[in-house]
């Protein structure tokens, strides 16, 4: 191997290693976000005092929305 093709591959892991961090953070804010939907939201049901089986239906939903 040449060095120019021993830099590049080695460019290519960096950037992969980069996009693989990127998408760990990405799935980190978007559980962070879904918990404070899902606290907010039990605190809501529960104020309103809701049906749990309304409840289990809106956080199905909520899954749904999410995937």
């Amino acid at each position: 191997m040449t060095r120019c093709s021993v830099g590049a591959l080695l460019a290519r892991e960096s950037s992969d290693e980069v996009n693989q961090i990127d998408r760990v953070i990405a799935y980190r804010e978007q559980a962070r976000l879904l918990q404070i939907i899902v606290v907010s939201g039990r605190f809501y049901l529960g104020a309103a005092g809701a049906n749990p089986y309304e409840f289990q239906i809106m956080m199905n939903l909520w899954e749904i929305l999410w995937l």
